[in-house]
């Protein structure tokens, strides 16, 4: 994590552990998903302690199969919580719009990305992108890794500690462990 509030106090980087849940679910070219973020361990720069939380519910609209290319485009709404933050966004409440891609390639290997956009009611806009690679064992299971990157323009008002507006980014790294029913 890094803000312009923490640069502009000669603050380095955040760094947390975090576990991330989700499900999505398919009728067809329909489906349904729900995510859910939250932190084990996490400190600022400046040794205090960060919890960010996350709530996202989607609806997908996809064409294809899962047995070649699929896109997905999806709506949805997240609730940002970090209550601990001193220089971060507290919270945001965006709309999302976004685009899922997935890709077979060799035998049993599949490359996935996300680009998605949110806009919130106290003018707060994130920008995120991901790619992972996963490679399936039988029928069911995969596991995989990957890269998010995500962006918010932060308004200033209450949800801001500095009061004015900012910037934030965050980079994560992360495993995945899949199960397809």
């Amino acid at each position: 994590f890094e803000s312009t509030s923490q640069v502009d106090n000669g603050f380095g980087s955040a760094s947390a552990l975090g576990v991330r849940m989700s499900g999505r679910h398919w009728w067809q070219q329909w489906g349904v998903e729900g995510i859910f973020k939250t932190n084990f361990q996490g400190e600022d720069a400046n040794g205090e302690k960060i919890s960010p939380q996350n709530i996202e519910a989607r609806v997908h609209r996809r064409s294809g199969s899962e047995s070649d290319v699929n896109l997905s485009l999806f709506a949805g709404f997240e609730m940002y919580r970090n209550p601990n933050a001193s220089f971060y966004n507290t919270q945001s409440d965006l709309i999302k719009l976004g685009l899922l891609a997935g890709m077979p390639f060799w035998e049993r290997w599949s490359l996935d990305g996300e680009l998605a956009y949110g806009y919130g009611v106290n003018g707060n806009q994130s920008y995120l992108g991901s790619v992972e690679a996963s490679r399936r064992f039988g029928k069911d299971w995969s596991v995989g890794l990957g890269s998010r990157m995500q962006f918010l323009n932060s308004s200033a008002g209450a949800s801001n500690p500095s009061g004015r507006s900012q910037r934030e980014g965050s980079l994560e790294t992360f495993s995945g462990l899949k199960y397809r029913y």
